[in-house]
C-alpha cells in the first residue's frame, strides 16, 4: 500500500499509484522463543483425493522453539478443527501463548476462533498473499512433501495413502539434527522433551509386513493354518508401542507388535494397487480455498479435448 500525503483538496493522479511494487520479504530470522510451545505455527493441508479412513484434510502444527512438527487428521473443516485442536493441546500438556496461521477464515474465524479465544490464546494471521509470514510451516511442508511423495513412489501406492505419508514425514523430521544459536547441534525431539532419539522406532513406511493373527473372524485358527496375514505398515500406533497396519483386502486397520517386515516386494505390487505418478499435496490458503482435485476421468477428458483440437480443422 501507499499512503497519500497530499493536501485534502489536491487531485490524485492515478498514474502515481497504478503500479505498486510488492514489499520485499523480510529475510532477518525471527528470534527463537525462550520456551517450548510458546509460539506454534499451524496450517491446513490436503491431498489429491480422500485418504484412507475418510481423511479429507490434515491439521499441521510446528513449534517455533524446538521445530517439532505434528499432523492431525481432519474429516471436515468445521467441527473436526476444534476437536483436533483440543487433541493437540492435550498432547502438549499445556496451552500455547500464541498461534500463527495463514489468513484463512477456517482457522482465524468462526467456531475455531471462538474456541481459541475461550482458551485465551492469542492468534496472529499472516497478511493475505504473504505466506512467508507463516514461513516455519511452509519450510517444513516443503521437506515433508518430498519425503511423502518418495515413499508413495517407492512402495507403488496410490494417492489415497497421502495422509499417512505426510504424518510419518512429520514424525521423522523430528529426528533430524539442527543447529541452534550457540553453534551446537540438537534435534527437535530433544529440545522439546529433553530425551534423546531412539532410532529403533524408525522403519520403512508402507513396507509389506506379515502380521500375526490367531483368529479369522470369530473362528480360532488351528495349528496347521497360516498364523499371519499380509498388511501394509502405515505408521506408528498412537495408543500403543506397536505399528499400525492396513489390510487392503478388507479395508481394516490393525495395531500390533507381532509382525515381520518383508523387503523383497513392494506393497503396492503385492496387493495389485495402482501407483499414481505426479501426486501433489497442498497447503490450504486463500489462493486454493476450494478443494477441487483432478480425478482420473477429468484428466482423460482433457487429453481427448487436446487431441481433437490438434487434429480437427
Amino acid at each position: 500500500m501507499k499512503l497519500d500525503n497530499l493536501p485534502a483538496d489536491a487531485i490524485l493522479d492515478l498514474g502515481d499509484v497504478s503500479t505498486l511494487p510488492k514489499v520485499a520479504r523480510n529475510t532477518v530470522p525471527v528470534p527463537r522463543p525462550q520456551n517450548f510451545a510458546e509460539v506454534i505455527h499451524m496450517d491446513i493441508i490436503f491431498g489429491p483425493e480422500v485418504s484412507l479412513g475418510n481423511i479429507h484434510y490434515g491439521l499441521m502444527f510446528a513449534d517455533c522453539y524446538s521445530k517439532m512438527t505434528w499432523v492431525y487428521p481432519l474429516q471436515n473443516l468445521t467441527s473436526d478443527i476444534r476437536k483436533q485442536l483440543d487433541a493437540f493441546f492435550a498432547h502438549l500438556g499445556m496451552l500455547p501463548r500464541r498461534l500463527i496461521s495463514d489468513f484463512d477464515t477456517k482457522l482465524i474465524g468462526g467456531k475455531a476462533r471462538e474456541h481459541i479465544n475461550s482458551l485465551q490464546i492469542h492468534v496472529n494471521a499472516a497478511p493475505s498473499n504473504r505466506q512467508d509470514k507463516n514461513g516455519l510451516v511452509k519450510r517444513h511442508w516443503q521437506t515433508m512433501v518430498v519425503m511423502a511423495r518418495n515413499w508413495l513412489a517407492s512402495s507403488e501406492l496410490p494417492a489415497s495413502f497421502w495422509f499417512y505419508a505426510v504424518k510419518r514425514a512429520a514424525e521423522v523430521c523430528n529426528y533430524f539434527p539442527l543447529k541452534i544459536e550457540d553453534g551446537t547441534w540438537n534435534t527437535p525431539l530433544q529440545l522439546a522433551h529433553g530425551i534423546k532419539r531412539d532410532l529403533r522406532v524408525l522403519f520403512k513406511l508402507f513396507s509389506l509386513a506379515a502380521v500375526r493373527r490367531e483368529h479369522q473372524g470369530n473362528t480360532h485358527l488351528n495349528k496347521f493354518e497360516a498364523q499371519s496375514t499380509p498388511m501394509i505398515a502405515i505408521g506408528r500406533c498412537q495408543n500403543s508401542n506397536g505399528l499400525q497396519f492396513y489390510n487392503p483386502k478388507n479395508g481394516t486397520f490393525v495395531s500390533s507388535i507381532d509382525y515381520k517386515i518383508q523387503n523383497h516386494v513392494t506393497s503396492g505390487a503385492f496387493f495389485g494397487l495402482k501407483y499414481q505418478p505426479g501426486t501433489f499435496i497442498y497447503r490450504l490458503d486463500e489462493s486454493n480455498s476450494i478443494f477441487a482435485p483432478f480425478f482420473l476421468w477429468t484428466l482423460k477428458c482433457m487429453f481427448i479435448h487436446i487431441c481433437l483440437c490438434h487434429w480437427l480443422p
